[in-house]
């Protein structure tokens, strides 16, 4: 019974329950995110300066509050900020603390939000 409400109240305030799974991993791969690039920075910061990279990377879903969501948790990663989130697409600066290359680096930030893609069911 008290699981029926819970769910009857995620549908009401629009999160779909089908995506609580989805949104529980995704939770989970932030914090990991989070540990792994703070030691990344403080690493790289204790060697020298390291680059700063400007990536372009398409955002999960059409819905502007996850879009949104999105962006404020890539922000909450060490060496990573939002500037910019227009329709699909967001503007990242990221320390470039491994070398790597751009494609890379957009690939990393595109796959710690990649679970909260719809499904070709929900679409």
């Amino acid at each position: 019974m008290i699981t029926q409400v819970y769910l009857m109240d995620l549908e009401i305030t629009g999160i779909p329950y089908e995506l609580c799974p989805r949104l529980a991993y995704y939770l989970v791969r932030l914090v990991y995110d989070i540990v792994r690039c703070g030691v990344e920075v403080a690493i790289a910061l204790l060697k020298g300066r390291p680059e700063i990279c400007r990536v372009v990377v398409e955002l999960p879903t059409e819905d502007h509050l996850l879009n949104a969501i999105v962006c404020n948790t890539i922000t909450l990663t060490p060496g990573t900020i939002s500037l910019e989130m227009q329709g699909r697409h967001a503007e990242i600066l990221r320390l470039n603390t491994t070398g790597a290359t751009l494609e890379k680096i957009r690939a990393d930030i595109e796959a710690g939000y990649a679970v909260l893609k719809p499904s070709a069911a929900e679409k």
